[in-house]
């Protein structure tokens, strides 16, 4: 949650000014390039228990439920649930919940080309 509000809000690129006690910039420049959580569609990579949580976290920060995508093994039913491809195309923000087994420990497969 953290890494998504400090990505939205630009912190990284604009924290520094504030800690050095010049304050939160009011540059008319950065238009829409700072953003709150409320306004962006937030994609789900599982649905455990954790993502859940998640999901329950950006609602009660604005953001629509119908805007929380989800993927899982398998299409659940659930009216946010996405093949991935689609949840990455439609997706501001996309958010990893994938558990860690001996099963997928080293197993990272190269990066395959996005479809035409």
């Amino acid at each position: 949650m953290l890494l998504m509000l400090a990505a939205l809000r630009r912190l990284p690129a604009l924290g520094p000014g504030d800690a050095r006690g010049q304050g939160w910039p009011s540059d008319p420049t950065l238009g829409e390039t700072v953003r709150d959580i409320g306004g962006c569609t937030v994609g789900l990579v599982g649905y455990g228990n954790i993502a859940k949580s998640v999901e329950k976290i950006v609602v009660a920060m604005g953001t629509p439920p119908s805007k929380v995508l989800h993927t899982s093994t398998g299409d659940d039913g659930h009216p946010g649930w996405r093949p991935l491809l689609d949840l990455l195309a439609r997706s501001d923000i996309v958010s990893l919940h994938l558990p860690l087994t001996d099963a997928t420990a080293g197993n990272a497969r190269p990066a395959q080309p996005w479809p035409a």
